[in-house]
């Protein structure tokens, strides 16, 4: 086995690079996709319940997973 592995090392960080996050990125991202879902899930809710006039038990669990989905977003 190599001792020279970078995996898990408590090698210092390079000060160019020990301010540097992509932490926003990643949170853009996410916010994006909840809310590009979240529209999706309401245009479909809209579509059953007005246009339609029926629901079905899968919006209900739909409208369940969102709301879950959402609630454990940081």
């Amino acid at each position: 086995m190599s001792t020279n592995s970078t995996a898990g090392s408590d090698a210092p960080l390079d000060p160019a690079r020990a301010s540097e996050s992509r932490g926003y990125q990643v949170t853009i991202a996410d916010l994006v996709c909840v809310t590009v879902a979240l529209v999706l899930v309401a245009l479909r809710i809209y579509t059953r319940l007005v246009i339609i006039r029926k629901r079905f038990w899968e919006d209900i669990v739909i409208v369940m997973a969102m709301v879950c989905n959402c609630g454990s977003q940081r």
